[in-house]
């Protein structure tokens, strides 16, 4: 995967704050799957949670599963715990397979807390590894399983990091009550990945076609697949743009639910249209690198537009 932040461009990211951003990416497009494996996957940063889903995931080989990698840690000794569902595992040599009927919390040995929502097919194990990526070694793993031939499969997940036992039983507590829950998948399919946290009230959105009707948050529609990330504070909406393609320049067209004004003029953006409670705002990305428009919200939809 890449990534790029506002001051620092690399491939397929965004950042908001310096706390806040996205990374993502469509397999479609990379060259050595040769159209075999497809789906999209992004990462969504909100302070130390890392909100992770997967689209339209298909692969055409049926000799071998398709699997969802959340960590592969490597253990200094056999013996040192992870924690499954509260239920320390210091055993060595197994390799389990589950089904998550309501939601699964892990701790690795790494202090990182995992939730798993419902409705995946969950695969842990601790053994002795050897491929031609890993040399050899002890290691905790734990994989989503997409099952042989997968079509339009996905999957979510959260990793807290630095976190605690506790610290991530709470977490999942709150999750399995929408009025408690820390974030909100507005969207996860083949148009985009949306998420809105709770805590920062910060809305990401991971594009990953062309005209796509995104109608979720504060965005109605985008003309490119970008990366966009909003935050609403009193009344002035700041929000983060880049293309996701880093190698292009391109003019992107996004409409605004809501009448907004610029809040300050800079050349790479202007505000087309305001009408009808529609914001029509036109941004000119180049290379990967991440614009922050700051807007003001206003009544009057007789707004003066910048020329």
């Amino acid at each position: 995967m890449d990534f790029i932040s506002n001051n620092n461009r690399r491939k397929d990211g965004l950042n908001i704050n310096g706390n806040s951003g996205i990374i993502a990416k469509s397999f479609d497009e990379e060259p050595k799957y040769e159209g075999r494996y497809r789906g999209n996957n992004s990462m969504f940063y909100f302070q130390n949670k890392i909100v992770c889903l997967g689209s339209n995931i298909e692969n055409d080989d049926d000799r071998c599963k398709t699997y969802t990698k959340l960590f592969q840690s490597s253990l200094e000794k056999k013996k040192e715990p992870i924690w499954i569902s509260g239920g320390c595992r210091e055993d060595f040599d197994f390799n389990e397979s589950l089904y998550v009927k309501s939601y699964l919390s892990i701790l690795d040995n790494k202090s990182n807390g995992y939730y798993i929502p419902a409705g995946h097919r969950v695969s842990i194990s601790k053994c002795t590894e050897s491929t031609k990526d890993i040399t050899g070694g002890d290691y905790a793993s734990v994989c989503i399983d997409h099952g042989f031939s997968p079509k339009y499969e996905g999957y979510e997940y959260a990793i807290i990091k630095n976190s605690s036992l506790k610290e991530i039983k709470g977490f999942c507590h709150k999750m399995v009550f929408e009025e408690t829950s820390l974030y909100t998948v507005l969207q996860c399919n083949k148009y985009a990945h949306i998420v809105k946290d709770k805590e920062s009230n910060i809305i990401g959105y991971a594009v990953f076609n062309s005209s796509s009707i995104v109608d979720k948050g504060f965005v109605k529609t985008v003309d490119s697949p970008v990366m966009i990330m909003v935050e609403e504070k009193e009344g002035e909406l700041t929000l983060n743009i880049c293309l996701r393609n880093w190698i292009i320049s391109k003019v992107v067209t996004l409409t605004l639910k809501g009448c907004w004004c610029l809040k300050e003029e800079g050349e790479k953006y202007k505000i087309t249209s305001v009408k009808e409670n529609e914001t029509d705002l036109r941004v000119s990305c180049q290379l990967g690198t991440a614009i922050e428009i700051q807007l003001v919200k206003v009544k009057n939809v007789e707004v003066k537009l910048n020329e």
